[in-house]
């Protein structure tokens, strides 16, 4: 079994930097040449997936589409979803800190198990990407397949 995890292009809410999850931000012009450039680099890597997966964030809907697979064809799992940011969704950093200083400073002095009101701490994203993935390989685990999965960068990092 090959696996390979693409990145979302860029979104607005990347570009102001904020945090979110949830948010169904839409892919900019700069997210959509990634997305396409993304398609170029898997077809010279003459990678072929048997099956994709995609978070249901429409943001990898978009950026699957530009890569020229079919979306309709693609599985969706809620367990390679973004982390939840509650409370701190589409805020930035400095936003956080001014509007929340008590919480913000809980969620510096313990990332990993800190959660934003509303929301998901990291330890919980890890938990539920490891879920899938788990899953994934009981499942494909006498079968010689190509896997594309379409996500988020929280969800790559806490691979």
């Amino acid at each position: 079994m090959e696996i390979m995890f693409v990145r979302h292009g860029e979104t607005i809410a990347n570009r102001n930097n904020w945090y979110y999850g949830l948010t169904d931000s839409p892919v900019t012009d700069r997210g959509k040449e990634q997305g396409k450039a993304s398609g170029i680099v898997i077809d010279r890597l003459n990678f072929k997936p048997d099956v994709i997966y995609m978070s249901e964030r429409i943001r990898t809907h978009e950026t699957l589409d530009l890569m020229g697979f079919d979306k309709n064809k693609a599985i969706i799992d809620s367990r390679i979803n973004e982390q939840n940011m509650g409370v701190f969704e589409c805020m930035t950093y400095q936003e956080i800190a001014a509007k929340y200083p008590g919480a913000f400073d809980e969620w510096n002095s313990d990332f990993n198990n800190y959660k934003p009101a509303g929301g998901e701490s990291h330890l919980e994203l890890v938990t539920r990407v490891k879920s899938f993935l788990e899953d994934l390989i009981e499942q494909e685990k006498n079968k010689d397949r190509r896997i594309l999965i379409v996500s988020h960068g929280g969800v790559m990092h806490s691979v």
